[in-house]
């Protein structure tokens, strides 16, 4: 039997994302050692906003961390398992009280 070898694939994405870290370089230093929280990081532009903190985290070695907040991480891995499977923290979003579900009302958006 032979051995089977793997060879990784290139990101298809590389050159977009080596633009977008020539394009910001002071923004990408400011996140050195930063601890980012992501909401919709499932979705269109969050999973390309992602896959863009990931790159340049890895390319800059900025030792930031990344907290995607999702409502269902399975569906996540599955559907971006390269990123998923990246050093990335993905937490589900639940609601625990009646009180975390309450909606702005006129005294939370009076301009003072």
């Amino acid at each position: 039997m032979e051995d089977v070898v793997t060879v990784p694939m290139a990101n298809a994405l590389a050159a977009d994302l080596e633009r977008a870290l020539a394009q910001a370089p002071a923004t990408w230093a400011e996140l050195g050692g930063a601890r980012v929280f992501l909401t919709g990081g499932t979705g269109f532009v969050g999973s390309w906003l992602l896959e863009t903190l990931l790159w340049a985290n890895d390319r800059l070695s900025l030792g930031a961390s990344v907290v995607v907040l999702t409502r269902d991480r399975h569906a996540f891995a599955k559907k971006t398992p390269h990123l998923a499977n990246q050093s990335v923290t993905v937490g589900p979003f639940e609601f625990h009280t009646d009180s975390d579900r309450r909606k702005p009302n006129a005294r939370d958006t009076a301009i003072a």
